[in-house]
């Protein structure tokens, strides 16, 4: 939003502005008023957005999963698919938690043992 009180004749900063001509400071005020207007689209977005997050956790469901699942969707189901090998075959060569007293626990829990 421009602000017009502001004089471009009081600008005491270095010699841009003298040497600017009208038709440039117009284009100017304009791409800087655009820039503006976005930015204020964006943040009455971003707070869209958080209602619409705090609307779904008061229902009860679990924000950072909608969050994750958003990215998803977002993606080239290629590239998930790949990323999901990618970390299967790293959980693989670190022996995921099979291996680990959690893991060692989790297979008791399963088979009925405490």
């Amino acid at each position: 939003m421009y602000n017009e009180d502001y004089d471009d004749d009081d600008y005491e900063g270095n010699d841009h502005n003298q040497t600017m001509e009208p038709n440039s400071k117009d284009q100017l005020r304009r791409i800087v008023q655009r820039i503006e207007s976005l930015n204020e689209e964006a943040a009455f977005i971003a707070d869209q957005k958080k209602e619409v997050f705090a609307e779904a956790k008061t229902i009860g469901f679990d924000t950072k999963a909608i969050r994750k699942l958003i990215k998803l969707r977002q993606k080239d189901p290629n590239a998930i698919d790949e990323e999901q090998a990618v970390l299967e075959t790293y959980m693989n060569a670190l022996g995921s938690l099979h291996d680990t007293p959690l893991g060692q626990f989790a297979r008791r829990v399963e088979g009925g043992e405490t």
